[in-house]
Parts: structure tokens; C-alpha cells; sequence
């Protein structure tokens, strides 16, 4: 859950209003377009303590609710902007950790910082990760 809070592979999803709405002075009728700012969303301080530190922890014991965390779209995805393919992501990061725990691998240093004008967002030098025989 972190990975996905901290580095969304979508930065931000569109969706139409359903119910009209006032936010912040501005009126929104049903069928006008809004953009979610997802990256946004799951780096408030409002919301996340320490917001902007990878901390796998902070999920630990942590009700899950469909408005919580929305690194794929909020809400319940029948019924919502949620992406239908949500638990499907979560089984490969699930089973892709569980492979790279069985491995003797490295991160050499290198360049992982984050452009903020790629979609999706890959580290600027790419991915390097040193993985020792078994």
C-alpha cells in the first residue's frame, strides 16, 4: 500500500459529477468534468503524518476504506472511480515483493529522483538493481 501511496502510477484520474456541488465558491452540475489529484491526495499532511517518507508501517492495523487511500481512483470500483484492475495490481506487488525477498539483491547508487513531467514517472537514470547467484 505505501509503494502506491507514495508513487501513484496515474497522478491524477478524471471523472464526471454526479451530483451537483459547491467547493471553494465554484459550482459543479452533473456531467462536468473533475480531475482527481491522486499524487496530491496521497502526499497531504493533512491526511499522512510524515507524509512524503516511505513508511510501509503506517498501514499496519490501518482500516482500509474505499475513500482512504486512492492511488488508483477512490470509492468502490462498481460503483465509483476506482480502477477495476486495483486487486489485480496489488496481487503482482504482493507476489513481486515475495520473489525479491527470496533474493540476495543491491541497489547501487545511482540517480532514483522522480521527473514531474514523465507519465508514469520513471527514475531519471532508470533502474539498477544488482542480484547475487543463489
Amino acid at each position: 500500500e505505501e509503494v502506491r501511496r507514495l508513487y501513484p502510477f496515474f497522478p491524477a484520474i478524471g471523472g464526471r459529477v454526479r451530483e451537483a456541488f459547491d467547493w471553494h465558491g465554484a459550482r459543479f452540475e452533473p456531467g462536468d468534468w473533475l480531475v482527481l489529484d491522486l499524487y496530491g491526495t496521497n502526499h497531504d499532511p493533512k491526511t499522512w503524518d510524515d507524509a512524503e517518507s516511505f513508511c510501509p508501517e503506517r498501514h499496519l492495523g490501518r482500516d482500509r476504506q474505499p475513500e482512504g487511500l486512492v492511488p488508483q481512483g477512490g470509492g468502490h470500483y462498481l460503483q465509483n472511480h476506482r480502477c477495476p484492475g486495483e486487486w489485480l495490481t496489488t496481487e503482482l506487488l504482493t507476489e513481486a515483493v515475495m520473489q525479491l525477498r527470496k533474493l540476495d539483491w543491491t541497489l547501487p547508487e545511482q540517480n532514483l529522483s522522480l521527473p514531474e513531467n514523465q507519465f508514469p514517472p520513471l527514475p531519471e537514470g532508470g533502474l539498477r538493481v544488482a542480484v547475487a547467484p543463489i
